[in-house]
């Protein structure tokens, strides 16, 4: 099912969540037989997997209208059914490989994948793979997912209050603004609504941005807002009659740089707008500290095992590991995790004057306790106007945002005063390394 079509065309015709479900059950209970257990099925064409917070796994066909969630064991299942040279698998067939007491759990799942158009017969696998419309969705234009993602940011009422606060600062009446990432439009709409006479809101997916204008004709500043559909990067600055007074950007990640605000603000500052334009933000500080995560693993050991195991020596291989730092996002719990160094900047990005996007800063960390260092966190402090600041500090209100930790592969016996080296890095993925 196209749902940018079905949301633009017939709003009012989308089934609720409630008749979703319901259609959903009806359908698990059809299949609920031993008959159905024997027919074969294949992972349905155009599956879309998206990782949720908490461990959850949302899995839709693009041409359905459900999308249902379950944990990451789901995978698992799907896995086996996903063999596009053995046309497909019976559910009896497939039960066979789980252990007994498993058959019940996993026919409810297995009802459910089917209800949603997950799992399909095999039979019907060229109902999904055509499609009368000149092009079938994606899960790039898949609107009714992507929402959600929007929708966590809408609720964020710490980051939009910053945000709009920093906007009306900044707006004066009949300037020229931009908000680069617009999504939804919030932003674009609080530069509106604070007196811009134009706003240039660009967004590369198309179909948040037909929705974007939308609600820019129901909010009445259509008439202020100019669409530009793209990526900023590849977009002339001679399509604008005007350089921008205010540039507007939410492009910030848990990760900090993984949506490249460096290079898409330097971008933009420097084709777009007007020498003395106001950024937003207009300064990034980013912070990192040690802790004690309390991890019991040490792959040092592990090897050593492995070369006792096989009478082998890995001391190349044993020595690249141990400097390997793993990176992962997850949300800092400072009641649990031990705090075991100094909170040190690690770097500070001025976006009005910044020259070079990618770094490389040799740092110490400073313990300041005895103990046990396993892990570094990275959170940034965004700089929006000269009163208004944005962080995702573990000890700042909870944001949208969580945090990023880069994981030592053992454990490291530390002592009060003791300097610990470290490199933070920027090439395009921002990491920090240990120097030992």
């Amino acid at each position: 099912m196209d749902w940018l079509k079905k949301l633009m065309d017939n709003p009012d015709d989308i089934p609720s969540d409630e008749e979703l479900i319901k259609s959903i059950n009806e359908s698990a209970q059809n299949i609920d037989n031993e008959e159905a257990y024997n027919r074969s099925l294949t992972l349905s064409p155009h599956v879309y997997l998206k990782f949720e917070p908490g461990g959850k796994l949302m899995i839709q066909n693009v041409n359905s209208d459900a999308a249902v969630e379950f944990t990451k064991d789901a995978l698992l299942v799907l896995y086996d059914f996903f063999n596009p040279e053995s046309g497909g698998l019976t559910v009896n067939d497939f039960l066979k490989n789980w252990p007994p007491e498993s058959h019940n759990e996993l026919k409810r799942s297995i009802n459910l994948l089917t209800g949603s158009d997950i799992l399909i017969e095999t039979s019907r696998v060229e109902e999904f793979t055509t499609d009368d419309t000149p092009q079938a969705p994606t899960p790039e234009k898949n609107i009714h997912i992507n929402l959600i993602n929007h929708h966590y940011m809408l609720k964020d009422y710490v980051r939009l209050a910053a945000y709009r606060r920093a906007i009306e600062n900044k707006v004066k009446p009949g300037c020229i603004s931009m908000d680069l990432g617009t999504g939804t439009g919030i932003l674009a709409f609080f530069a509106a609504k604070a007196g811009s006479k134009k706003v240039y809101a660009i967004e590369k997916r198309s179909d948040i941005v037909e929705l974007s204008k939308e609600l820019a004709r129901e909010n009445g500043i259509e008439d202020k807002i100019e669409y530009l559909v793209g990526n900023s990067a590849k977009i002339s600055p001679d399509i604008f009659e005007e350089k921008v007074d205010v540039f507007v950007s939410e492009i910030l990640g848990s990760g900090i740089f993984e949506e490249n605000v460096i290079e898409f603000t330097m971008d933009a500052r420097d084709r777009f707008c007007k020498p003395d334009a106001a950024l937003i933000p207009c300064k990034l500080d980013v912070y990192a500290f040690g802790y004690d995560a309390g991890r019991a693993d040490d792959i040092g050991q592990e090897i050593s095992e492995v070369e006792r195991m096989y009478d082998l020596k890995l001391t190349k291989y044993k020595n690249h590991l141990l400097n390997f730092i793993s990176a992962r996002y997850e949300r800092y719990n400072p009641s649990i995790y031990r705090v075991m160094t100094h909170q040190l900047m690690t770097r500070s990005i001025d976006f009005k004057n910044v020259k070079k996007p990618m770094f490389r800063d040799n740092l110490e960390l400073e313990v300041i306790e005895d103990g046990n260092l396993n892990a570094f966190c990275a959170y940034f402090v965004a700089h929006l106007d000269e009163h208004t600041t944005l962080t995702n500090s573990p000890w700042a209100p909870s944001t949208h945002w969580i945090q990023k930790v880069f994981v030592m592969p053992q454990s490291l016996k530390v002592t009060k005063g003791q300097k610990i080296p470290v490199t933070s890095i920027y090439d395009g993925d921002y990491r920090v390394e240990l120097r030992v």
